[in-house]
């Protein structure tokens, strides 16, 4: 019953979402900031280290005595929580890209890669060595962990595709890889020894291109980009990487004639833009980066909370003001989910972040709001018809979605998609109006299959990359369309859910 609450309160919260029409997840001037929160996991066992992409959180659960990966839908076919594994077995460090589940798993007496496609209901062991491979990382069709079966720490990669199993680095350690399209971070470790017989350690960050199969050194302790004594747990969205590392930072108390020494943990991010938290004299750690949300665990305030830097606006906001702690948060779109110790035990909680016109006002007090805001009421069919036109709109005007934004030989060609997929909108209407809402379901979701490339594989198609073009190949195209039809489809489900 807890759990049908809390799903019922997501659904009306993120159906207020979609009705700041015509907005993207990213700011414009003169807007407001605003966090919804919800509640995903009740299960008095322990939830922790989520991942989500698209509508779709991981993680892993304890509740049965071991731990096991769990999956929680936020709409559609899917049963909202979800058994993933049922091995006696643990099984944890769960990532997720479009319909593929990877973790890691000791089942066969040391850690092994698995995956679960969520289409086809299917289990696979990526790796047998013997030795200890973990934290798995993947992007598109490719899985990228740490394999200790050289006797020391590696990267390695599978091509789901190809079905073939790489090695990636020769130098050793290397933990804790990420993956963005072609290139792959991790943290190396070198171990040295002055002249005089004492032994160093140089913590650095890498970078491997898989086009080129070639590394590069990104950072280093001890190459004077920063003054820090570790660097760790890198993340890469496109050309952004962010990372934590271990920062100096000296203060004068009054009366002091010498500088306090102090040692913080700070986020970094470097790319096309750079940025630090190490003005802040508090510790932030395990950061995550999409588009333009960097996200990460801060202790500001005497506990855990989950801080976000906007790297389009320059705005770093505080995401949640509980006095428990919350840890370990990664970010896709406007969705945070993080591990949250407020209930006295570990659950998986979700912040959605929108931004409206200054006329709307924010959360009282200008903390983030939790469960569905005051007077929402429940969605209508007229509300679903609503979101519907205003897709429409979107995807009918040329300034907003030109021809060069769809794919196609000519502009004939280009034209025709245009006009099945108001077709289809059309259709999605009338589904409505005849209360068949399980129609209007399957035509938006045929729309998402033509236009939708940022929720299937993170960005838009790539000359090379193998995947059938999207109708609609423009980025920020899909992103417009993305909240709106995303939105639409939670009213519907709501809909149809209190007429089952």
């Amino acid at each position: 019953m807890e759990k049908m609450k809390t799903l019922a309160l997501l659904m009306f919260a993120l159906f207020l979402f979609g009705l700041f029409s015509g907005l993207t997840l990213k700011p414009v001037d003169a807007v407001t900031t605003r966090f919804d929160e919800y509640q995903i996991t009740s299960d008095n066992a322990a939830q922790q280290f989520p991942d989500i992409y698209g509508t779709t959180i991981v993680y892993q659960d304890n509740r049965n005595g071991d731990w096991d990966i769990y999956m929680f839908s936020l709409y559609g076919t899917l049963t909202p929580e979800t058994r993933i594994t049922d091995n006696s077995a643990d099984q944890i460090n769960p990532q997720i890209y479009g319909d593929i589940i990877v973790w890691q798993d000791d089942r066969n007496g040391n850690w092994d890669i698995y995956i679960y496609n969520i289409t086809a209901h299917t289990e696979t062991q990526i790796t047998n060595n013997t030795s200890t491979q973990g934290n798995p990382a993947i992007d598109g069709n490719r899985i990228v962990w740490q394999d200790n079966r050289n006797g020391n720490g590696q990267i390695y990669m599978y091509d789901l595709t190809t079905q073939t199993e790489s090695r990636l680095t020769a130098s050793s350690p290397n933990v804790n890889p990420a993956i963005s399209g072609n290139r792959v971070v991790y943290k190396r470790t070198i171990w040295g020894q002055t002249w005089d017989g004492r032994d160093t350690v140089d913590q650095q960050i890498f970078c491997y291109d898989i086009s080129v199969a070639n590394e590069n050194q990104l950072f280093t302790t001890n190459n004077g980009y920063i003054f820090s004594e570790d660097v760790d747990f890198p993340a890469i969205y496109g050309s952004q990487i962010v990372f934590m590392t271990k920062t100096e930072h000296l203060t004068y108390p009054p009366g002091w004639l010498f500088p306090q020494h102090s040692w913080e943990w700070n986020v970094y991010m470097s790319g096309t833009a750079s940025w630090d938290t190490t003005v802040n004299l508090a510790n932030q750690q395990y950061p995550d980066i999409y588009d333009n949300y960097v996200v990460y665990q801060d202790d500001r305030n005497g506990n855990w909370e989950i801080y976000l830097y906007n790297t389009e606006s320059g705005i770093e906001s505080r995401v949640t003001n509980s006095t428990a702690s919350q840890l370990y948060p990664t970010v896709f779109g406007g969705r945070i989910v993080y591990a949250d110790y407020r209930n006295g035990n570990w659950d998986i909680y979700m912040t959605m972040v929108s931004y409206a016109p200054d006329t709307v006002s924010p959360p009282p007090g200008g903390g983030p709001t939790t469960g569905s805001p005051p007077g929402s009421g429940a969605p209508t069919a007229e509300d679903a018809i609503g979101q519907v036109q205003s897709i429409k709109s979107i995807v009918a005007d040329p300034s907003k979605i030109p021809a060069s934004d769809i794919d196609g030989a000519n502009n004939k060609v280009k034209e025709n998609r245009r006009e099945a997929l108001l077709n289809k909108l059309d259709a999605a209407v009338a589904s409505v109006q005849a209360a068949d809402y399980q129609s209007a379901i399957d035509q938006l979701n045929s729309i998402l299959d033509k236009t939708d490339g940022c929720s299937l594989r993170g960005r838009h198609d790539e000359i090379g990359s193998g995947y059938t073009p999207d109708w609609i190949t423009n980025l920020t195209a899909q992103e417009t369309i993305y909240p709106q039809i995303n939105s639409c489809l939670i009213t519907l489900q709501t809909l149809f859910d209190n007429i089952s």
